[in-house]
C-alpha cells in the first residue's frame, strides 16, 4: 500500500474549485477558507492562497481570521499589498469581462491604489448578488 500524504486532504477538483470561487464570493466563509488550504498546501500559488484567507477572514471565518491577524501581526503579509496586481494579471482579469471573480479583484486592485474612479468602474459592472457585500467594503 502507498502511503498517503497528509496535504492531499486539501485537494480540490478543477469544478470543485470554480463551485467554491463562485460560493465564496457569494458569501461563504467556508468555500473561501476551502480554497485558502488547497492553494497554501498544494500549490506554490502565494497570490491566490493570501486572497482566499483574505476573502475567508472577511467573511467571518474565525480560524481564517486568526492566520490573517498572525500573518499580519508577525509581517508575514502586509494588508495594503494584497491586491496589488502585475500588469499581466490585470491584462488577464481585463479579459474576463463577466468573470465575477475577476471584476472583484480590478476593483479591489484599483481601490488599492486609490483610484477610486476606475474602481468604481469595476465595481459597477459586478453582477448583481454575485460578491458579498462584505467583501466590497
Amino acid at each position: 500500500m502507498d502511503p498517503i500524504n497528509p496535504s492531499m486532504v486539501y485537494y480540490l477538483k478543477k469544478d470543485q474549485i470554480e463551485n467554491y470561487k463562485l460560493s465564496a464570493l457569494s458569501g461563504n466563509a467556508s468555500a473561501a477558507y476551502k480554497l485558502y488550504k488547497y492553494y497554501s498546501m498544494l500549490t506554490n500559488q502565494v497570490f491566490e492562497s493570501n486572497l482566499w484567507l483574505y476573502i475567508s477572514a472577511k467573511l467571518g471565518d474565525k480560524i481564517a481570521l486568526q492566520n490573517w491577524d498572525y500573518s499580519l501581526e508577525h509581517k508575514q503579509l502586509d494588508k495594503n499589498k494584497i491586491f496589488i496586481l502585475s500588469t499581466e494579471q490585470i491584462l488577464s482579469l481585463k479579459g474576463q469581462k463577466n468573470n465575477a471573480l475577476a471584476l472583484f479583484l480590478l476593483y479591489r486592485y484599483y481601490t488599492a491604489i486609490k483610484d477610486l474612479k476606475t474602481a468604481d468602474i469595476y465595481l459597477q459592472k459586478i453582477p448583481n448578488k454575485t460578491v458579498s457585500p462584505k467583501l466590497l467594503k
